[in-house]
């Protein structure tokens, strides 16, 4: 894959994107109109949850589809590592993997763990990236424009941290 561009484009650079240009998309994601059905999903979720300031946003994607992908891409220790940080907090978890919500229970607390099962098929995706974008925090995957979109929907402000397998494809 290619290597992180330090400024030639803006995917995948999160912090390193000139405010005046997260500015100009933010203005675009403002104007997609979401339906209302979608909203209410999401904020019934968030509410029952009781989501805060303090909850955290997970996005793992470990590509467990394509052993290659899977193998250059997903880090099992860099993702915990990153998750980590945030002991003690809520966390919101979305995942391709559902098998990494349990050993995530273990490590973060049964109660700190959080995930949603599907309940609007066709619109599940949308409805986890809108839930994921809710939160200060993020913890994201590399090369996944499910986690960058998600932070675009929540107005690019949250500090976010990806999991990079190897230093050298941020440094």
């Amino acid at each position: 894959g290619r290597g992180v561009t330090h400024g030639q484009f803006i995917d995948f650079e999160y912090d390193r994107i000139p405010q005046s240009v997260r500015d100009e998309y933010c203005s675009i994601m403002d104007s997609i109109r979401i339906s209302d059905h979608i909203l209410e999903e999401v904020d019934k979720y968030t509410t029952a949850n009781n989501f805060d300031d303090e909850t955290v946003s997970v996005h793992i994607r470990t590509f467990y589809d394509s052993k290659q992908h899977h193998e250059a891409l997903f880090s099992w220790d860099r993702c915990v590592e990153k998750i980590k940080k945030y002991k003690g907090r809520k966390i919101f978890l979305a995942t391709d993997y559902k098998q990494l919500i349990q050993p995530i229970k273990e490590i973060m607390g049964e109660n700190c763990v959080i995930t949603r099962e599907p309940s609007v098929e066709k619109y599940d995706s949308l409805i986890d990236m809108l839930i994921l974008s809710k939160n200060n925090w993020m913890v994201g995957s590399p090369w996944s424009t499910f986690t960058e979109l998600s932070w675009w929907l929540g107005g690019a402000k949250a500090d976010i941290d990806i999991c990079w397998k190897e230093d050298k494809w941020y440094a």
